[in-house]
């Protein structure tokens, strides 16, 4: 694969569909997401699999950090809705910054999830 065919603002975990946003390294590079910098590398491959298995999350979150119009607020609510989880939707009084986050948050805590549930081998 060359260079023109890797999204380098997404997170260098194999599979993530997150963007990128802690560096691992120290001169910068290696970028992460906020999950993935946060937890052993050996949880990678499963944490990877819940942000895909969460795709409509994460692509909300996604827009919401890009800046959100009143149209994408609709979208993001309608995915929402399909996915059976109005305990999601903007609450009346919070921003859109409040909002991607809490969202985060509930990526962060699937993600914890699935790492608890694993078996040691």
């Amino acid at each position: 694969m060359n260079d023109t065919q890797v999204d380098h603002t997404l997170c260098m975990a194999h599979g993530c569909n997150m963007i990128g946003t802690t560096s691992l390294g120290t001169k910068g590079g290696d970028w992460c997401c906020f999950i993935h910098a946060r937890a052993e590398r050996d949880d990678w491959a499963a944490i990877s699999s819940e942000l895909n298995r969460l795709g409509w999350l994460v692509d909300a979150v996604k827009r919401l950090r890009a800046g959100a119009g009143p149209n994408t607020c609709a979208n993001i609510a309608k995915a929402i809705k399909l996915a059976q989880r109005n305990d999601l939707l903007a609450k009346p009084h919070e921003s859109t910054q409040q909002w991607y986050i809490r969202l985060e948050q509930v990526l962060a805590d699937s993600c914890a999830t699935v790492r608890q549930q694993e078996v040691p081998e």
